[in-house]
C-alpha cells in the first residue's frame, strides 16, 4: 500500500508506504504511468514533466488546445484534468483534489496561545509609467537592434517597448504609427506570455537594473518558435487591420501592406512560422503571393490544413 501527496502540478510532497511500495508502484499521478528513472509522466498522447510543470512536446492538436500548446491543464490543474494528453476538461464537480469537506480553520489549528500573522496582500505595480521607462537609455539598450521587447523592471512591471529610433512619430492613421502600435501588440503578448507560461520569464536583475524577457535555457527550444508565432500572429492581424481600416491614403496602405508581408516571411523563415492566408489574402498582390507561396516549404503548415476546426488566424 502507498500513500501520496502531491502539489498542483504533480510533484510529489511526501510518499508513506509499507515497506518500498511506494517506489515500486508506477500508477501515480493522475493515475498515470511513473518511470522513476526520468520523473516523467506518461499521458499516452506525450509525456508531463511534474518539476517543470508542462508538457515536453507540443500539443499534438496544435493551437486548438490553446494558444500555449506546452501548458498543463491550462495552467490550472485545480479545476482541469487533461486525461490523454491532448485536450484538457473541467474536473468532475470543480475540484480536482476530491476533498469535498471544508478546510479547517486557523483557530482550529492553531495550538493555545499562537496568535497567527497574516501578511498583507501585495498590491500589483503600477505600470501605467511603461512609457517613460521604455523611453530610457537603459531600455532602448537592451532592445538593442530589435523592433521591440518586453523590459522588466524591479518593481514588477513588464513593459512592452519599441526602438523608438525606428519610429520617428506620426499622426494617427499614419503607416508609421500604425507600424508602431502592431509591434506594441507583439511585444504585448509577449508581456501576456510572461503571465500565463513558465517557461517565458524576466530574470532577476540587481534589483535596481531593468532586464529584457527571454525564455528559459532549460525549455524546449521549440518553445521560442512558439511564443514567437503567437506574436508575430497579433502583429500580423493588427497590420491588416490597420491597412483595412485606419489607413487614410493608398501610400499609407501599400507601406502597411508591405510591413505585412514582410512580417509574414520574417516569422516563416526565422520562427517557421505559418503564413496566416486568413487574414492577409484579400490584402495581397499577385506579387506578394508568388512571394509568400515560395517561402511555404520552410514553414510549418498552417493548422487549418492539417486539423479540422473552426477558422482562425492561420
Amino acid at each position: 500500500m502507498a500513500h501520496y501527496e502531491y502539489a498542483p502540478f504533480g510533484g510529489v510532497i511526501s510518499a508513506v508506504a509499507a515497506g518500498s511500495f511506494a517506489e515500486a508502484n508506477p500508477f501515480r499521478f493522475s493515475t498515470k504511468y511513473y518511470d522513476t528513472e526520468t520523473g516523467l509522466v506518461d499521458f499516452g498522447e506525450r509525456l508531463y514533466s511534474p518539476s517543470l510543470g508542462r508538457w515536453l512536446s507540443r500539443d499534438p492538436i496544435g493551437h486548438l488546445g490553446g494558444p500555449n500548446v506546452y501548458t498543463f491543464a491550462g495552467n490550472n490543474p485545480i479545476d482541469r484534468i487533461d486525461p490523454f494528453g491532448m485536450m484538457y476538461i473541467p474536473c468532475p464537480g470543480g475540484n480536482c483534489g476530491g476533498n469535498d469537506e471544508p478546510s479547517p480553520t486557523p483557530s482550529s489549528v492553531e495550538p493555545p496561545g499562537f496568535e497567527m500573522v497574516v501578511d498583507p496582500p501585495k498590491k500589483d505595480p503600477d505600470c501605467s509609467d511603461c512609457w517613460e521607462t521604455c523611453e530610457s537609455q537603459e531600455a532602448q539598450n537592451l532592445i538593442g537592434s530589435s523592433l521591440g521587447a518586453v523590459i522588466c523592471r524591479p518593481d514588477g512591471c513588464k513593459c512592452a517597448c519599441t526602438k523608438t529610433s525606428a519610429y520617428p512619430g506620426g499622426a494617427d492613421g499614419t503607416a508609421d504609427k500604425i507600424k508602431q502600435q502592431c509591434v506594441l501588440k507583439h511585444e504585448e503578448t509577449h508581456v501576456q506570455q510572461t503571465l500565463d507560461d513558465w517557461c517565458m520569464y524576466c530574470p532577476a536583475g540587481d534589483g535596481n537594473s531593468l532586464t529584457r524577457a527571454g525564455v528559459r535555457g532549460i525549455c524546449d527550444p521549440n518553445v521560442a518558435n512558439d511564443y514567437e508565432c503567437e506574436a508575430y500572429g497579433a502583429e500580423i492581424q493588427c497590420l491588416a487591420s490597420g491597412a483595412r481600416k485606419e489607413c487614410k491614403t493608398d501610400r499609407c496602405r501599400l507601406l502597411v501592406i508591405g510591413a505585412m508581408v514582410q512580417t509574414a516571411m520574417s516569422a516563416c523563415e526565422n520562427h517557421e512560422c505559418p503564413i496566416p492566408w486568413r487574414v492577409m489574402d484579400d490584402l495581397l498582390d499577385e506579387g506578394d503571393r508568388r512571394t509568400l507561396n515560395a517561402l511555404k516549404q520552410k514553414c510549418r503548415p498552417a493548422y487549418h490544413e492539417t486539423i479540422p476546426g473552426p477558422p482562425g488566424l492561420w
